[in-house]
């Protein structure tokens, strides 16, 4: 019962462009962990392996070809995003949060949804970068290829400018940088050449 209170209680916490897409009717609080409902459950029911990546769901070549995902999906699929891997913790111990959250942001990519983006742009502030795990990373490169929005230009600018110690993620930033033709690319792909020319040079040959 506890936790069926805390799962409502943190529902407030997604924000009002979320209101159709909190957990109280995405998830349902078993004694075993949350089982997926209404709209979320449709898309993940399509395919088992559609909850470990977007590119399982038989929704993803209609949705990487152009058609959109409906409203409510985009609305569920940006509510996974907002509560970012920890809130799934607290939600849904043991449940695999973490896929679920990383199918979400390529599904958004995908959905080449820009009035999502903010959800992304927070996951790639620079405070919170850090905080994030490399798969993390190279879906947000990776979905703002997709999106291809100016916004996105200093939460890329600031992939490639994160210090870790496998850089694979930043090849995709600094394509989606050239191809924006933002004013930072070229900082950041000296920056990037210096730091492992071997590994990302050949994305600096977009500039």
């Amino acid at each position: 019962m506890r936790r069926r209170v805390l799962l409502c209680a943190l529902g407030g916490l997604v924000g009002p462009g979320l209101a159709s897409a909190t957990p109280s009717n995405l998830f349902e609080v078993g004694p075993s962990g949350c089982a997926p409902r209404g709209v979320l459950a449709k898309l993940l029911a399509e395919e088992p392996a559609c909850a470990l990546d977007f590119d399982a769901c038989r929704a993803a070549p209609v949705v990487a070809g152009g058609t959109p995902l409906a409203s409510e999906e985009l609305d569920a699929l940006e509510a996974l995003v907002s509560w970012g891997d920890g809130g799934f913790t607290v939600r849904c111990v043991a449940d695999g949060p973490r896929f679920l959250f990383q199918m979400a942001i390529k599904g958004l990519a995908y959905s080449g949804a820009k009035d999502r983006l903010a959800s992304l742009l927070a996951l790639a502030d620079p405070a919170a970068l850090p905080k994030v795990g490399e798969n993390v990373r190279r879906l947000l490169a990776e979905a703002f290829v997709w999106l291809d929005d100016p916004r996105a230009g200093p939460a890329l600018a600031a992939l490639v400018a994160l210090p870790v110690g496998n850089p694979d993620f930043k090849p995709a930033a600094l394509f989606a940088l050239a191809r924006l033709g933002d004013a930072a690319a070229v900082p950041a792909c000296e920056a990037a050449l210096a730091e492992d020319a071997e590994r990302l040079g050949a994305a600096c040959a977009h500039y």
